[in-house]
């Protein structure tokens, strides 16, 4: 079988092979198909991985930042009971300096 190149236009014909460099050609042309393949599955799962990850970055924010507003909120109740605390026991002074409220001795 002869071909023609692309350069000159002559023919010229196939390397002839022997049985076993025929199959060892096969050979590694099956090797390198399917570690083309196996590089596109791993390729896929990476790709998978670092989806899974970012999506678990985001919810880590988010419970940061849950977090956050928790912290501020129960802090500003914390300080509100305190306040509450602080403007009742200044009626009850206020009041048992006048003598309206009976004193616990």
């Amino acid at each position: 079988m002869k071909f023609k190149t692309e350069r000159t236009g002559s023919m010229i014909g196939l390397p002839k092979f022997s049985t076993n460099m025929h199959k060892e050609l096969l050979g590694t042309i099956s090797r390198l198909a399917a570690l083309e393949t196996r590089t596109q599955d791993v390729k896929s799962d990476l790709d998978r991985v670092e989806s899974k990850m970012d999506r678990i970055l985001e919810s880590v924010s988010r419970l940061q930042s849950d977090v956050g507003y928790l912290r501020s909120s129960v802090k500003s109740e914390i300080m509100g009971d305190i306040k509450a605390d602080l403007a009742r026991a200044q009626v009850y002074l206020d009041l048992q300096s006048r003598n309206l409220i009976p004193a616990n001795d």
